[in-house]
């Protein structure tokens, strides 16, 4: 008998309500869907406009982006690091190795007690088109990130 299929507009629901994709997996091996993180995530890029749309992408996850990324910046380290750092502020449930790599991520800003800071212009990137920079932290400044 074939394994029962991820029901694709129950996890579309999911996840418009704010569920991680972690709990979606979770939920659905409590109902012997056998699901995994990557086949969610397949879903939500597939599907995702239909309903999703970016502006729940961006509400989602954009309190530690202050900036207004570029559609080809979007899914650089640097942001996929700061969404990882809002999961985990909000109390969210972070992967393993998500969580791993954020800590690290972290303790080399702590070192360096520096912020990331954005500038999509041509002109001011220097290292092959990354548009992100670390720059040394100001007095007074707090969180990995200095707003524009």
């Amino acid at each position: 008998m074939p394994a029962p299929r991820i029901p694709r507009q129950r996890v579309l629901q999911w996840l418009r309500d704010g569920r991680t994709q972690l709990w979606i997996v979770d939920h659905l091996r409590d109902e012997g869907i056998e699901a995994t993180q990557p086949a969610i995530s397949r879903i939500k890029t597939t599907y995702g406009d239909d309903g999703l749309g970016e502006d729940w992408r961006k509400a989602k996850r954009s309190r530690f982006i202050p900036w207004e990324l570029l559609p080809e910046h979007r899914d650089y380290h640097v942001p996929k690091m700061l969404r990882y750092y809002t999961r985990r502020m909000d109390g969210e449930e972070v992967a393993p190795k998500d969580s791993r790599q954020l800590d690290r991520w972290l303790a080399r800003l702590q070192a360096a007690d520096a912020v990331v800071v954005y500038d999509p212009d041509p002109g001011m990137v220097k290292f092959e088109g990354y548009p992100f920079f670390y720059l040394p932290r100001k007095p007074g400044e707090v969180g990995p990130v200095r707003a524009p």
